[in-house]
C-alpha cells in the first residue's frame, strides 16, 4: 500500500513537470520535456515540519521511485524543527527560489504554508490527514490548482473498535491531541464520532 501511494505521488510529480512546462536551471530547452529524460534535471523542494523516521520514509520513499523511474532531479530540503513560524519563513523563501520546479511538503502545517505562499507551481502534499478538511483541496476526488497529494488517513478506520480489538475489557479510552494540529483534532473526532 505505502508502495501504491510513493509511486502514485511520483507519477503526479512527473506529470506536474512534464504539464507545467519547468525551465529552470539546468532544465531541457523544451518547455514539455519528458520528465524521464535524462538531460533534463528538475530542482525540488522538500520540506517537513518536524524530524520524524515516519516523515523521513515519504522523502526517501519519493526520491527511491523518482530514481527508478529515471528521473534526474536535485533536492532542496528545510526542516520546520517543529515551530509554526518556521513553516511560513520556508514556504516564503521556496516560493521565492525560481530554481524549484516542484515542492514536496511533508505534514500538515508545512503544506498549508506551501499552498498559501506559492500560487503557481505544482505543490505535492503527503503526510496530511484531511487535505479536504484543511482546505489543500477542494474534495477527495479533486486536486487544488497547483496542489495534489496523499493523505495519510484511512477512511475506514474505526479507532474504538481497534482499542477493544486490543484490550476487550476496557471502559474508558483517553485520546492525547494537539488542539492546535487540525489532524489531530480529526483524529480525536473519529474516536468521538465512533464512541
Amino acid at each position: 500500500m505505502k508502495r501504491h501511494l510513493l509511486s502514485g505521488l511520483v507519477a503526479v510529480a512527473a506529470l506536474s513537470l512534464a504539464l507545467t512546462g519547468c525551465a529552470g536551471t539546468d532544465k531541457s530547452e523544451d518547455p514539455g520535456a519528458d520528465p524521464t529524460d535524462s538531460k533534463t534535471t528538475y530542482t525540488i523542494g522538500i520540506a517537513t515540519y518536524v524530524s520524524h523516521p515516519a516523515l523521513q520514509a515519504v522523502q526517501d520513499g519519493f526520491e527511491e521511485v523518482l530514481k527508478e523511474e529515471g528521473i534526474s532531479y536535485t533536492v532542496v530540503s528545510q526542516n520546520g524543527l517543529g515551530d509554526p513560524a518556521n513553516s511560513a519563513t520556508i514556504a516564503n523563501a521556496f516560493a521565492a527560489d525560481q530554481s524549484l520546479d516542484l515542492i514536496l511538503a511533508i505534514t500538515t502545517p508545512i503544506a498549508l504554508a506551501m499552498a498559501t505562499a506559492e500560487q503557481d507551481r505544482p505543490i505535492l502534499f503527503s503526510a496530511v490527514t484531511d487535505p479536504v478538511e484543511v482546505g489543500l483541496v477542494p474534495s477527495w476526488d479533486q486536486a487544488g490548482f497547483n496542489v495534489t497529494g496523499t493523505s495519510d488517513l484511512n477512511p475506514d478506520a474505526r479507532p474504538v473498535a481497534l482499542v477493544k480489538e486490543a484490550m476487550p475489557d476496557v471502559k474508558t479510552i483517553g485520546v492525547l491531541y494537539s488542539s492546535s494540529e487540525a489532524n489531530s483534532l480529526i483524529q480525536l473526532r473519529a474516536y468521538e464520532a465512533e464512541a
